[in-house]
């Protein structure tokens, strides 16, 4: 099977507001692919992560892929000449975790096509494809999540692979445990673009009251602890759309 033939596990495919980090409020398209390394308890993408749901998901071609985007990111996609004028529409690769999987001729064709991608992975799989991408958001699972300790060495081969300014951080942050995590990983990464988010624990409707106490906790941890160069942010889609899929 060549390349062009190979085809991914696609959940969703859908045009949205950038709900976190460091996109946060910027329009993009996200393609969410399925399947993960990872399995966190409080995942709120389980539709996209579990393997009772993979009957669910589409198997697409790259050709396939753009075919969803294009319509989405141009008014008038059916013409000939390419890119077309104006802002170039950015394209977020989410999951699950894209990482599992060579996305590199997606992104040769997509970008020769005016798109720009975003990834949103975990930095637990390096792939040399990171190299043509717009923006690299890591995500590192803090010890609320019930993973493994992320490996670092494997987080800077991540940084390495993506573009010069390409790459941040972002930590999900659910108690003091978390946020120590947090400003652990600071220290190892200290140029990097920073910010954590209180953890949305609910995989259903989101508890918006809790998750507003939470980060009020951690703001105030943030101002005694004078760290300045960090970004407290709330997951804008989870307030406007709980946690919906397609949003």
């Amino acid at each position: 099977m060549t390349t062009v033939e190979r085809r991914f596990p696609v959940v969703e495919v859908f045009p949205a507001i950038q709900g976190e980090g460091v996109l946060l409020g910027r329009p993009t398209i996200f393609v969410r692919f399925g399947g993960c390394d990872y399995r966190c308890s409080w995942c709120d993408s389980l539709y996209a992560v579990e393997p009772q749901h993979s009957a669910d998901w589409e198997r697409l071609t790259v050709a396939d892929i753009l075919a969803r985007v294009l319509p989405l990111a141009y008014a008038h996609p059916d013409l000939p000449t390419w890119p077309q004028p104006g802002p170039r529409p950015l394209v977020t690769l989410s999951g699950g975790n894209p990482a599992l999987f060579r996305l590199d001729t997606l992104l040769a064709t997509g970008g020769a096509l005016g798109l720009l991608f975003a990834l949103e992975t975990q930095g637990s799989i390096a792939q040399p494809w990171f190299a043509h991408l717009s923006t690299l958001t890591l995500s590192p699972k803090p010890p609320s999540s019930g993973m493994r300790v992320p490996n670092i060495l494997r987080l800077q081969e991540c940084v390495a692979l993506a573009p010069e300014g390409a790459a941040c951080l972002k930590v999900v942050v659910a108690d003091a445990v978390d946020y120590a995590f947090a400003r652990e990983l600071r220290a190892l990464f200290p140029t990097l673009p920073f910010s954590i988010q209180p953890c949305n624990s609910h995989a259903g409707d989101p508890n918006l009251e809790q998750i507003v106490l939470l980060a009020r906790e951690i703001e105030r941890w943030v101002l005694r602890d004078r760290w300045w160069d960090v970004r407290l942010t709330l997951q804008q889609h989870v307030i406007l759309w709980g946690n919906a899929p397609g949003k």
